[in-house]
């Protein structure tokens, strides 16, 4: 990118494209689900931890 005298701007964030489709916040409800439905109470700690990591992560 230029800026408005022409020289090249080095202040540019860079952007990860919009992927689209499922919403981050679903993790967290996939990662208890499915830890409940693997391994009972455990999993569902578990999981949750997952998910709220992979939630976090891809906000």
């Amino acid at each position: 990118m230029t800026d408005e005298g022409g020289r090249e701007s080095t202040n540019v964030k860079l952007r990860r494209p919009k992927q689209g489709g499922i919403p981050p916040v679903t993790m967290l409800f996939v990662g208890v689900g499915v830890g409940f439905a693997v391994a009972g109470w455990w999993g569902l700690i578990f999981g949750g931890a997952i998910g709220f990591f992979l939630w976090r992560s891809r906000a």
